[in-house]
């Protein structure tokens, strides 16, 4: 406004010039200096009104999952599983994907893999599972499977899958699955574990030749 003012005189009129081309330059700056503040301010108002993340959410960033624990306009903060807090500015999820695992509900499904002999009783293991899951806490009772997804010349995969009412008791279940087949396994059917040939090739063809 001084600018401005000092322009209708003419003996200022250079003087006002210059200020006002200043404050154009000033202006430009300042904005370019406030674009990461304002985008993340615009970035906060869109997660709020938005509802993409709320607190209590269970999300996986930078490879890691937590809970969402603060939301405000400029940043977030996550509690990861191992206690620590992430604290990421809100514009992270507006830019990037994410996974929300507690929209639309909590539950999940996960895996567990196994890899074993060709000569695993994969039936009897079936049956394990089943009797084990009757006595596993976290497990939901939604769903269960056991099954040989791939194989090749030296063993098999075996992956069972499990269902829980949330992220922590899947960690558990899968957990408590996996301890428990590894562990029937060495029991029951040792030779379902999967071996390491460590015999030369040439050995092992004069072993076939004196066979014949």
């Amino acid at each position: 406004a001084a600018a401005a003012a000092l322009v209708t005189f003419p003996s200022f009129r250079t003087l006002g010039t210059s200020l006002l081309a200043s404050a154009g330059i000033i202006g430009i700056v300042a904005g370019v200096a406030a674009q990461s503040t304002l985008s993340n301010l615009f970035a906060g108002f869109q997660i709020a009104f938005g509802d993409m993340v709320r607190i209590g959410d269970t999300v996986v960033v930078d490879g890691e999952w937590g809970v969402v624990e603060e939301v405000t306009l400029t940043f977030l903060t996550v509690r990861t599983w191992d206690e620590r807090r992430v604290t990421l500015p809100v514009s992270y999820f507006t830019s990037r994907p994410f996974e929300n695992w507690s929209r639309g509900g909590a539950e999940m499904t996960g895996a567990v893999f196994l890899h074993c002999d060709h000569t695993t009783p994969v039936a009897l293991a079936r049956a394990h599972l089943e009797k084990f899951l009757t006595t596993c806490d976290t497990w939901d009772g939604r769903g269960w499977d056991l099954a040989v997804t791939d194989t090749s010349p030296t063993g098999i995969t075996v992956r069972a899958i499990v269902t829980a009412k949330d992220p922590d008791d899947l960690w558990t279940t899968r957990c408590a699955v996996r301890e428990e087949l590894v562990g029937w396994l060495a029991r029951e059917h040792p030779g379902a574990l999967p071996k390491v040939v460590t015999a030369p090739a040439a050995d092992v063809f004069e072993e076939a030749g004196a066979d014949r």
